[in-house]
């Protein structure tokens, strides 16, 4: 079976983590400061904040800017559900809206529409590991006076115009969940330029402890702290990040070649080289039917595949149930036609090559 993901990892981790193990400091500790400062400043960000989870870090986030009941927050329904969960965590209500049919991301021309005045943030993510159009999301948030964040968990260093994705926005942050493209097997880390809001999520991610020292607690907070041990992983595959993504981007284009003559097929062809780091390569196919028949020879012929989402958010009863449910038509579609396949940095020239017969034979045959 050629797998869909496979997490890298050599001696080169081990060692990092047995060097903690032996140092006795196993929580959150210098390890985990040291991750904080290479992950922010390889950004262009002047703080980062590690966390837990990405989830954590978004829940962090929104806590920190004092977002809670009754406040709306603007999102993409088209995502993973921990993009929108930590806003009902926070009490407040998420506001989805559609997606461009050709990239999977928000569509800024769909936000004003959705905006109120209680609407404190919009999300956009950097789906699959592709840059969402950042400079209309900017002008947007600008105008309306409202808190912008970057849910960057699937891209990882992806670039555009000089700018770096954990940058793009007031708030960012990432996932470290074993399957991404650099990962600390579970974890996540916040960027962002504010000194005042990193400080306040510092203490929410330590159960709201004061800078007064132990037991001294000015605000709730929660224990989303993360470890050395993980912390450690992450300054490794920090190192390897950019040949990983240069390896993704390499197959996609070899990908995005051999399928440009699959009819009706949508390829992630992207602007720029860097702007899409492939976190997943992802088809658009024709019809639901043409993705499950092609998902069903592929599994057959031992090429893993995943459907990434087979449910839009606003589908889902927790958000119907909070008032979110609605119809959304490029973001159905989307859950009813996308079938990514592997993409992986460590895939063989030859792997490569029998992905691309596989997936060019069953669709042909579908279409026999």
């Amino acid at each position: 079976m050629i797998n869909l993901k496979n997490p890298q990892l050599d001696e080169r981790e081990y060692d990092a983590v047995l060097n903690v193990l032996k140092s006795g400091v196993i929580a959150q500790g210098p390890v985990v400061k040291e991750f904080e400062d290479a992950f922010s400043s390889k950004c262009g960000s002047k703080y980062g904040v590690a966390v837990n989870s990405g989830t954590a870090a978004l829940h962090t986030i929104l806590v920190g800017l004092g977002i809670g009941q009754g406040d709306e927050v603007i999102s993409t329904s088209f995502t993973f559900i921990a993009t929108a969960s930590p806003i009902l965590m926070c009490g407040a209500k998420p506001v989805f809206v559609d997606i461009e049919p050709d990239t999977y991301n928000i569509n800024p021309e769909y936000i004003e529409e959705r905006i109120t005045p209680k609407t404190k943030a919009i999300i956009a993510v950097n789906l699959f590991g592709r840059l969402a159009d950042w400079k209309k999301l900017r002008e947007i948030s600008d105008k309306h006076g409202v808190y912008l964040l970057e849910d960057a968990a699937q891209s990882h260093f992806a670039f555009r115009g000089g700018t770096t994705s954990g940058n793009f926005a007031d708030v960012s942050w990432f996932s470290f969940y074993a399957t991404k493209n650099m990962m600390t097997s579970e974890g996540g880390m916040i960027t962002t330029d504010d000194k005042a809001l990193v400080d306040n999520m510092k203490r929410i991610r330590q159960h709201g402890m004061s800078e007064q020292g132990m037991y001294d607690y000015k605000q709730l907070g929660y224990n989303y702290r993360m470890t050395d041990i993980a912390a450690a992983i992450g300054m490794v595959q920090l190192t390897k990040i950019d040949q990983f993504n240069k390896r993704r981007i390499e197959i996609a284009a070899i990908y995005n070649d051999a399928f440009k003559t699959l009819s009706r097929a949508n390829l992630p062809i992207t602007r720029e080289t860097g702007e899409h780091v492939y976190h997943l390569y992802t088809l658009g196919l024709p019809s639901k039917s043409y993705r499950d028949q092609l998902a069903e020879l592929l599994r057959a012929a031992g090429v893993a595949c995943g459907i990434y989402y087979p449910r839009p958010l606003n589908e889902i009863s927790i958000f119907d149930a909070a008032g979110s449910g609605c119809f959304l038509e490029h973001a159905k579609r989307a859950s009813e036609t996308v079938l990514s396949i592997p993409c992986e940095p460590t895939m063989t020239d030859e792997q490569i090559q029998t992905v691309i017969a596989n997936v060019v034979a069953s669709y042909r045959l579908i279409e026999v």
